[in-house]
């Protein structure tokens, strides 16, 4: 029973130091906060490493200002390797 109450309350204090999950944002809030229009797609394949900048308007063409940026991590795929799946970074 002891057990059990630490477990919880160590979960408690791990959901309290990240805070609630944020809301992705949609491509359009993207370009907004994005310096240059743009952003860093890193491959989300183990060791692969490879990362390039993409522009962010031909996607909102494509998919539309309120599509989520979530559409892009999961259908970008690697140049270098060929798998699917990426992670966002905007310019600093």
């Amino acid at each position: 029973m002891r057990r059990d109450a630490s477990r919880e309350g160590l979960k408690r204090f791990r959901t309290a130091l990240r805070g609630p999950p944020g809301q992705v944002p949609t491509l359009a809030q993207l370009q907004r906060s994005a310096p240059g229009k743009w952003c860093w797609v890193y491959c989300a394949a183990y060791g692969c490493l490879h990362h390039a900048p993409m522009a962010i308007a031909p996607l909102i063409i494509r998919w539309g200002p309120h599509a989520s940026s979530d559409m892009l991590r999961r259908s970008a795929r690697c140049s270098k390797c060929g798998a699917k799946g990426a992670t966002l970074k905007l310019p600093s």
